[in-house]
């Protein structure tokens, strides 16, 4: 049976909740190295210290390793606590995965329920217990907004993702210009489309989700919700595909390159998703024309934060859009679309899971 603070598992993906912002919790700021087989963080408020211990299959091949807890084949992770505003809460995927392994043995398909959160903020997604137990319970979690102004989080997720980039000059190298949040001409000139899920990913291990993997078609197609057509690329570590906005009506099309995140922007991921994050895959928009054809769409990042937990993996997804030919009316109408966001995040948790385990 199913967990969480608003009752039992969903029946489906029409079973949509809005979920007001949660109490604002601690933030757990300090990531700490304190050995090369263990790491964690340290809450400056309220003085916890939650630690994430690694046991070694095999020596680490050098130094460089040592800090890549999660991501190599030699560390079996423990127990991670996420903070909660009510305390902190021990996440894993145990259960779910040992109920969608009898679900697939007894031939069962289970649903993804799933709730339509009024904020991005990291606190709304996981500063509360029920949250929490919602996503043990196999629920995804989605918000969306597309605006001409931002909220103090959102500058914060702008400031992390709109300028994260695998390119060493994407401005030259990838055509693409260079965004300051802090300056009140650059904000002024577009339209922000911002979306954001969660969810577990149960019998799923870090080192298993690389760039090679998450860029394949064949990934996508069985991924990628209902609608969605997938195209092969000559460029590596890249896909392309033609997804519904609106169905029967419009369609985008977006080809994304995909990379590993490096150490450094894992840190500042972590302090933004207000959870640890331990591995990271950025998926940023790329064109096939050189130099490209001008759209109204002047960059996209798409990252996919993970974090382990006992069982399996949360994923944190978060896009980032700057467009600068939604005008502000039809942004305003654009907003109220989260409701079909959230049926796809769940259609996409229970495709990914299945894929997943039929790969891995």
């Amino acid at each position: 049976g199913g967990q969480g603070g608003q009752g039992g598992q969903g029946t489906g993906v029409e079973d949509i909740q809005l979920v007001e912002s949660a109490a604002r919790p601690t933030r757990a700021a300090h990531v700490i190295d304190c050995h090369p087989l263990a790491s964690g963080w340290f809450d400056i408020e309220t003085g916890l210290i939650a630690l994430c211990i690694g046991s070694t299959q095999s020596s680490p091949r050098n130094q460089d390793d040592l800090h890549l807890t999660k991501l190599e084949e030699y560390w079996r992770p423990t127990p991670i606590y996420a903070g909660a505003g009510d305390g902190s809460y021990l996440l894993s995927a145990e259960q779910l995965l040992c109920r969608l392994q009898l679900n697939k043995r007894e031939g069962v398909t289970e649903r993804v329920q799933g709730r339509l959160l009024n904020s991005h903020d990291s606190h709304t997604y996981y500063g509360s217990r029920g949250n929490l137990q919602f996503l043990e319970s196999g629920g995804a979690f989605y918000s969306f907004t597309c605006r001409t102004y931002l909220t103090p989080y959102e500058c914060d997720m702008m400031k992390v993702m709109a300028n994260m980039t695998s390119f060493e000059d994407e401005q030259k190298e990838n055509f693409v210009p260079g965004f300051d949040v802090n300056n009140a001409h650059d904000v002024a000139k577009y339209t922000f489309v911002i979306q954001k899920g969660a969810y577990l990913l149960p019998g799923v291990h870090l080192n298993s989700l690389t760039p090679k993997l998450l860029s394949g078609t064949g990934y996508h197609r069985s991924c990628q919700p209902v609608g969605a057509e997938i195209f092969d690329c000559r460029e590596p570590y890249t896909f392309r595909f033609t997804r519904p906005i609106v169905r029967y009506v419009c369609y985008m099309t977006i080809q994304f390159k995909v990379s590993k995140i490096g150490r450094n922007d894992l840190d500042a991921l972590s302090s933004l998703m207000g959870i640890r994050v331990d591995h990271g895959i950025l998926m940023e928009r790329t064109k096939r024309s050189k130099p490209p054809k001008v759209d109204g769409t002047a960059k996209a990042k798409s990252i996919l934060c993970y974090t382990a937990v006992p069982g399996g993996v949360l994923v944190t997804h978060a896009t980032v859009i700057l467009n600068t030919a939604i005008p502000g009316v039809v942004s305003a109408i654009i907003d109220t679309f989260g409701g079909m966001g959230l049926r796809e995040t769940c259609e996409t948790a229970e495709r990914t899971r299945r894929c997943l385990s039929s790969l891995l």
